[in-house]
């Protein structure tokens, strides 16, 4: 096994990656003619996002979390990774001569409403260091996608791969790919999830030189699902993108939850149910952890009303009766998750983890049903059991 060097981001050596020492031969595709595998000569629009594809790869290149695994997510519809793969380079005995840097930036782009993620690869340069007497230009360099950890690539009709002279690969600089996953006739979710990697081959034909082993240039994590209660009936997220709702208590429409759910994060102690050592969890300072405790959303209306009506009842304990049509018993954790008043109590052996508080009934509505259920479910495809954050700007 020999021990391969990636470097994610321009020229920066962040790791040494042991490598099962794979025949190149063996691991490589079957080699498509750059015409057959790639669009015409100019560059793709692709609009496979809402973001445009040239300013999101400008926004990528000035983006410091593109540079390191497992990239940038700006929502869970869109990821790139940009980086270098060095590829030894080593004579007839294996010795190391040189190395070649194949520089590169995959952007890819997640459906909502179909069950298909497309990818669009890049390549920003192709150079190497020492092998003097290596023609640079006629080495061959692969890529294709693999599924799962193996450097295999997908199976499928229509490889999703270009092989190319660096002469080629110059002259064309990109090759885009569609990945998906069929639905079936049965009922449900029908979830699938896969792990989807760009593989970088290298080959010296006709020169006496041998190449290292195929790399892993980056990886992304893909769920295909068909559940229509977000919205869409079928749809496709990465799920690396750390999910995040924002409420902003300067807003007057959503200021007192943005307030409650603040006081229950920082100032626990002080909310309702009130003891001793409380905390409630969520948050999302900004600042992620491995410490930090998410909420889990629940997609089960008898449960989710069983936590509203649990609320309700330590409302009416604390505040008595009160005008439904001008405040409402706001609970949080949200009565949608699986850490609410009742079932979050229940998971926790009696521990009140929550609180309850009356707030403007309109604001109450707008966070629970616009905000939480319209903007963050449904936009999102946020199925139950998918963790996320709460983060409240102020």
């Amino acid at each position: 096994m020999r021990i391969r060097r990636i470097v994610l981001g321009f020229g920066l050596v962040l790791a040494l990656v042991p490598v099962a020492a794979v025949s190149p031969a063996a691991a490589s595709p079957v080699p498509v003619a750059a015409s057959a595998a790639v669009a015409p000569a100019a560059a793709p629009r692709l609009q496979f996002s809402r973001l445009e594809e040239d300013d999101f790869e400008t926004q990528c290149l000035a983006t410091p979390s593109a540079a390191v695994d497992p990239g940038w997510f700006p929502d869970r519809y869109a990821h790139c990774r940009r980086g270098t793969g060095i590829h030894d380079v080593f004579d007839a005995n294996n010795v190391k001569v040189g190395e070649v840097h194949v520089s590169l930036i995959v952007m890819g782009f997640a459906v909502n409403g179909e069950r298909r993620v497309d990818y669009a690869v890049r390549v920003l340069g192709i150079t190497k260091v020492n092998a003097p007497e290596l023609l640079l230009e006629t080495v061959s360099i692969g890529m294709w996608f693999a599924c799962g950890v193996s450097l295999t690539p997908c199976a499928g009709p229509a490889a999703p791969s270009r092989v190319d002279t660096v002469t080629g690969w110059r002259a064309v600089n990109y090759f885009t790919t569609t990945l998906t996953s069929p639905e079936t006739a049965d009922p449900g979710e029908q979830r699938v999830q896969r792990r989807f990697a760009l593989v970088v081959d290298l080959t010296t034909p006709g020169q006496p030189f041998l190449p290292g082993p195929p790399i892993e240039a980056m990886y992304s994590n893909v769920r295909y699902d068909s559940a229509s209660y977000v919205g869409r009936a079928r749809g496709t997220v990465f799920l690396d993108h750390r999910l995040v709702l924002v409420i902003d208590e300067r807003l007057d429409n959503q200021d007192e939850s943005a307030q409650h759910i603040r006081h229950a994060f920082d100032h626990p102690v002080l909310t309702f149910t009130s003891w001793a050592g409380k905390t409630v969890p969520g948050k999302d300072d900004g600042i992620p952890s491995a410490d930090d405790e998410p909420l889990t959303r629940m997609y089960n209306e008898a449960q989710n009303d069983a936590n509203r009506a649990q609320s309700e009842k330590i409302c009416k304990e604390l505040y008595g009766l009160w005008d439904k049509d001008l405040v409402n018993c706001d609970e949080f954790p949200f009565a949608s998750t699986y850490e609410g008043s009742k079932t979050g109590t229940e998971a926790n052996n009696g521990l009140q983890r929550f609180s309850v508080r009356l707030i403007d009934a309109a604001d109450n509505q707008y966070v629970g049903r616009q905000l939480l259920e319209v903007e963050f479910y449904r936009a999102l495809r946020v199925l139950d059991g998918d963790k996320f954050f709460v983060r409240v700007v102020f």
